[in-house]
Order: structure tokens, then C-alpha cells, then sequence
């Protein structure tokens, strides 16, 4: 199994046809280009995915997309919105599936709330 699949900076001269691909390993993209359309419709990203800095000059899909946490798109350029319709987050679908994990639960009194979300802040900062 490839633990990183990198097209870092990579030029992709023609149309990047990733419909229903499974990346199993970190998949990095930062700083690719894409001359012409990106499709990763359909493909499952299971582990961190960068597409930070990329260049796109024509249309970028990834409608239902699996992304196992937040792709990072930071400083991203689309010559067009790119097409994010019914993309799925695990990370976030894990915790809807999970109340206790709620930032704010309806079944806590408020005491509890305040300070659930302070524990949650404090962890956050100490990262």
C-alpha cells in the first residue's frame, strides 16, 4: 500500500479523469496545475488530501467525493467554482454519529455545555 501519492507542482496538460479512484494514502496535489477539466467525481480520499495552491483553468469536479477529514485548499485558484455538491466529510459524519462527541447537545444543561466547549478550546489551543 503507498502510504503518499504525490503529484506535487505536476503540470496536468490534459483532462485528470480521477472519477471512482481510491486514494488509500495521503494524497497531495499542492502546487499541481490542470490545463484542462479535473474530475475526481465518485473518488474516496481515505486519509489527509492537499490541493493547496493548485491552478485550475478549466472546470474542477469532485461531486460525491469521500474525504476521510477536510481537504486543505488553501491559496487554491479555480477558473471556475469548483463543483462541491454531496462531497461527504467522515470526519464530521463521525461526529453526528456520536452525540456524546456534540459540541452542544440538547440533553446537556447548559453548565455542562459551557464547559464541554472549554475543555474542546483548551485542546484545540494546546495542539
Amino acid at each position: 500500500m503507498v502510504d503518499i501519492l504525490s503529484f506535487q507542482s505536476f503540470v496536468f496538460p490534459g483532462v485528470a479523469a480521477f472519477r471512482g479512484a481510491t486514494f488509500s494514502g495521503n494524497a497531495i496535489f499542492r502546487l499541481a496545475s490542470f490545463k484542462r477539466p479535473a474530475s475526481f467525481m465518485k473518488a474516496r480520499f481515505k486519509k489527509d488530501t492537499n490541493f493547496s495552491a493548485i491552478y485550475s483553468e478549466k472546470s474542477f469536479g469532485l461531486r460525491d467525493a469521500r474525504f476521510r477529514v477536510v481537504p486543505d485548499f488553501s491559496e487554491a485558484a479555480f477558473h471556475a467554482p469548483p463543483v462541491l455538491d454531496e462531497i461527504h466529510i467522515e470526519a464530521q459524519a463521525e461526529l453526528h454519529a456520536r452525540p456524546s462527541e456534540a459540541l452542544f447537545s440538547e440533553q446537556l444543561r447548559p453548565e455542562y455545555r459551557s464547559r464541554r466547549m472549554t475543555r474542546l478550546c483548551g485542546r484545540i489551543l494546546s495542539r
